[in-house]
């Protein structure tokens, strides 16, 4: 058997070496378990953690401004196409159930259509304030929500000593074209909702 001079050996642990580099970037940027997931959070003033509401007070009266910002996170390796929908609900109203994986029964007032890209994080303005109000002798019902520059009609009624809250649901596509109340990776379809409690001030 032919032994191999200095240089062939060169030759082949540099091709050894070379394997081993690209086979470390591949699997660095395509990792084959790379968790998938996608998140929704609602963030206050200057899309922070912190100041939710004017005064530190969740008690707002009618024309009251609040500005808060939903952050959104794609960690899926595909672009996706979601929506967000935002409820408005009572202390009696039953919000998504984590157990069943089933959204709130009551409609949205709107409808925030988002396209994120794989690792793409999303900052959207909420700035909405309690436009109409019609007092009851024991509560109030809230029938106008301005966000932004829209204008909502809603109907939702607020007993006395109770609170309102927003629900923030994300739904997605899936690989149908279904809109779906979760994102769906594999067999498992997790669902992502966020809830802000208030109380309005008659």
């Amino acid at each position: 058997m032919k032994r191999l001079d200095r240089s062939s050996w060169l030759k082949i642990l540099g091709l050894f070496v070379g394997a081993i580099i690209i086979i470390a970037i591949f699997t660095t940027l395509y990792p084959r378990n790379r968790e998938q997931f996608m998140s929704m959070a609602v963030l206050g003033e200057h899309a922070q953690a912190i100041n939710y509401f004017p005064n530190n007070s969740s008690n707002i009266t009618i024309q009251t401004q609040v500005q808060w910002y939903l952050h959104l996170y794609n960690h899926m390796t595909e672009t996706k196409n979601i929506i967000v929908r935002v409820k408005l609900l009572n202390s009696t109203d039953a919000p998504p159930s984590d157990q069943w994986k089933t959204p709130s029964s009551i409609a949205a007032f709107m409808q925030i259509p988002l396209t994120l890209l794989p690792n793409e994080t999303r900052l959207i303005p909420f700035t909405f304030r309690i436009e109409e109000i019609v007092l009851g002798q024991e509560s109030l019902k809230i029938t106008r929500i301005n966000v932004g520059y829209h204008s909502y009609a809603v109907n939702v009624k607020q007993q006395e000593g109770t609170q309102l809250r927003f629900i923030f649901e994300l739904w997605s596509y899936d690989s149908l074209n279904n809109l779906i109340f979760s994102w769906k990776v594999g067999d498992n379809e997790p669902i992502v909702w966020n809830q802000m409690w208030f109380r309005v001030m008659g």
